[in-house]
């Protein structure tokens, strides 16, 4: 299954020599794949194997025009992992792709993956060339007024980029809705992530695209080949997952995308077996040894093909029995809507909700612990009472939110990833504050607590989460 595709423009340094020898750096230094150190001559095709099963194969084509890099290995949840990688010097690109299979028996993999590293190291090298007036950096461009002329062409589609744009609009001055340098990061060799610094821009952008740029904290994603906008109040869950939520939407619109012959390692192979095939024929040996053995290749290749074409039926399958439940969803919740007597008793402030339900959970709390509180019998108790029965209190997250920051901040003595990670699942940004870390639930300035760096009283994760879960919780 391929997961992720893309095309880096490259420099003229970004030969095919210094790219095999970074990508022979990446997999004799990671341990992960275990291979001893060796080097390429820069003409012969190779294929080395390691003590851990993993492949790496360098391959040639169009008189050495292109060359191909591929490292296929199995990581320990039993899936087949296959990087490839394919440097065309005459038109200076450099596209790769990501493919997952599953090995049999194997039932189900966590959906979650990493592009590769020789993709960072490619661009930490400063072979990335620019595209267009745009630096491929793992850092987000930060927008001014100043560059509301240009920026209004990528919004009009006057100017289109190899790469998509991911455009931030400025939620209010200085905030956005999701952490522009994580996205940027997750999208390095991927996409450029813009972000705007301040509303000024977004009311210049107003002026000149006549409104059609995107505000208020709406993300816009501009493919080569279309685009998309994400609305403030479509992102939920915490943090990261806004984040990974807009890294998912780009990545999989990439990987729908037709891939180029030229950058296809399989089509590449298939054209040179047909091309020896032909030589041969041409030669009268097709009953040589050559032949046969050409001959089996290129049938292994069709038979790729075939279960590729296979996997691709299967995958198809289930995106309509998928679209076939959410349609069969659709029409029951439009008879639940239809089945509604009378209207809310109550209408939303002007507070949005910070993650799901949360409101509304807030107020069943209330309800439930005033309704305890309420004489019985009394039309006070019976009005509450009725109101908690016809609301589902199983689906309260702020229960969950605060049993998982109690089990995170207890005895806490450092900051730790496994902490930081469950922190921002939570919904909060941690922050290297000096002395302190800072704690920012869903960025919002509003709702801030701290940590100390190396606690040496073990309760004092304990008083944190008491105090954060008093002020938000």
């Amino acid at each position: 299954m391929l997961l992720c595709s893309s095309k880096i423009p490259v420099k003229e340094v970004c030969t095919k020599e210094a790219f095999v020898a970074l990508a022979i750096n990446w997999v004799t230094k990671s341990r992960n794949y275990g291979f001893p150190f060796f080097t390429w001559d820069g003409q012969s095709e190779i294929l080395r194997k390691s003590s851990n099963g993993a492949t790496f194969q360098v391959v040639l084509f169009e008189d050495g025009v292109i060359c191909a890099v591929r490292l296929c290995s199995v990581d320990g949840r039993l899936a087949q992992w296959t990087a490839d990688f394919i440097l065309d010097t005459e038109n200076k690109i450099l596209a790769f792709q990501l493919y997952r299979e599953a090995l049999p028996d194997v039932a189900h993999i966590r959906r979650e993956f990493s592009l590769p590293v020789l993709v960072q190291d490619v661009i930490a090298a400063d072979f990335a060339r620019k595209d267009e007036n745009l630096d491929i950096t793992d850092k987000p461009h930060l927008l001014h007024t100043e560059d509301a002329s240009w920026v209004a062409d990528i919004i009009l589609r006057k100017q289109i980029y190899s790469l998509p744009i991911v455009y931030i609009s400025c939620e209010y001055e200085g905030h956005c809705v999701v952490n522009p340098y994580m996205l940027a990061e997750k999208l390095n060799g991927v996409a450029h992530v813009l972000y705007e610094t301040t509303r000024e821009l977004s009311f210049s952008l107003k002026s000149l695209t006549d409104g059609k740029n995107p505000y208020a904290g709406a993300i816009e994603i501009f493919y080569p080949n279309g685009k998309r906008r994400i609305l403030p109040r479509q992102l939920q869950g915490s943090h990261s997952k806004k984040v990974y939520s807009i890294v998912n939407t780009v990545i999989e619109h990439m990987a729908q995308l037709h891939i180029d012959s030229r950058y296809s390692l399989t089509q590449l192979q298939s054209n040179k077996l047909q091309m020896q095939l032909k030589n041969v024929v041409r030669k009268g040996e097709a009953a040589s040894a050559e032949y046969k053995e050409l001959e089996a290749m290129y049938e292994e290749l069709l038979k790729q093909k075939q279960d590729q074409i296979g996997e691709l039926k299967g995958q198809l399958e289930s995106a309509l029995d998928s679209v076939r439940k959410l349609e069969n969803q659709l029409e029951y919740q439009g008879y639940q809507l239809e089945s509604i007597d009378g209207i809310p008793i109550l209408s939303y402030g002007t507070e949005r909700d910070l993650y799901p339900n949360e409101q509304r959970s807030l107020l069943i709390e209330i309800i439930e612990k005033e309704k305890e509180r309420s004489r019985r019998p009394s039309r006070r108790y019976d009005i509450l009472k009725s109101v908690i029965e016809e609301n589902d209190e199983n689906q309260n997250g702020i229960d969950e939110k605060r049993s998982a920051l109690k089990k995170c901040l207890h005895g806490y003595t450092r900051m730790t990833p496994a902490i930081k990670k469950e922190l921002q699942e939570i919904g909060f940004t941690v922050i290297d504050d000096g002395k302190h870390i800072k704690l920012i639930f869903m960025d919002d300035d509003r709702y801030i607590g701290t940590l100390s760096k190396t606690g040496s009283d073990h309760r004092g994760g304990d008083n944190t989460a008491h105090d954060m879960i008093s002020q938000i919780f």
